[in-house]
């Protein structure tokens, strides 16, 4: 009777664990699709004869704005000090860390080849939550580099992503590029400003911050 028992509990074990890995396979691959497409969109825009820089900005926004998780960003670039701040507070810093991520975002992928698809290397998805974590490779600009009179290793342009899959939907929740992490980064400068001032102080800068930026545009 032992041996049955035992038998019918490998048994379980195994099917669940071949849904498990189903499961795993298929949130890598809409996944994948789904980052796949957003770089396919942001590369024609980019691309497109019929649009000036600033119509090509505005588009860009527009398609991040429907791919990134920006209430989960927002939370993980504030941390525990997210606690420090009002509902309404809360509110507007997520509505101006999308402006502030939206342009750091153009600001990096001007690095990288718009005439060149990224090539995905990776997608891993973390089995206790199912978020996946992509990481892909694009052909750099050299020129871009040159041009700005800077050094910058420009050959391969790396990022990673980390997706999530909220009511039928993925979106970015996280970004890495060159190594760097966005959230975290940005995060430290917010933990340090806070530990000294108010969510006030930190709103006012950022606004300051994104209104100086609207006058400039990565993409030209």
């Amino acid at each position: 009777m032992f041996v049955i028992r035992r038998l019918v509990f490998v048994a379980n074990a195994a099917s669940l664990a071949l849904v498990m890995s189903s499961a795993t396979t298929a949130n890598a691959e809409e996944a994948s699709a789904f980052l796949a497409e957003t770089y396919r969109v942001i590369s024609e825009i980019r691309q497109s004869g019929e649009y000036d820089a600033e119509v090509k900005r505005a588009l860009i926004e527009r398609a991040l704005g429907k791919r990134l998780d920006l209430a989960t960003m927002s939370r993980l670039a504030l941390g525990k000090q997210e606690e420090s701040f009002s509902r309404s507070e809360l509110s507007e810093f997520i509505q101006e860390y999308s402006r502030f991520l939206s342009y750091t975002y153009l600001q990096e992928i001007a690095w990288s080849d718009p005439t060149e698809a990224p090539t995905i290397e990776s997608a891993v998805v973390d089995p206790k939550t199912g978020w996946v974590r992509i990481g892909t490779k694009a052909k750099g600009r050299q020129s871009l580099a040159t041009q700005r009179n800077l050094y910058r290793a420009t050959s391969q342009f790396r990022a990673e992503y980390l997706l999530r899959e909220r009511h039928g939907s993925w979106r970015i929740a996280k970004i890495r590029f060159n190594g760097v992490d966005l959230n975290s980064a940005f995060g430290a400068q917010f933990e340090s400003l806070l530990r000294k001032s108010s969510p006030e102080e930190l709103l006012a800068r950022l606004r300051t911050l994104n209104t100086r930026r609207e006058s400039e545009n990565p993409l030209e």
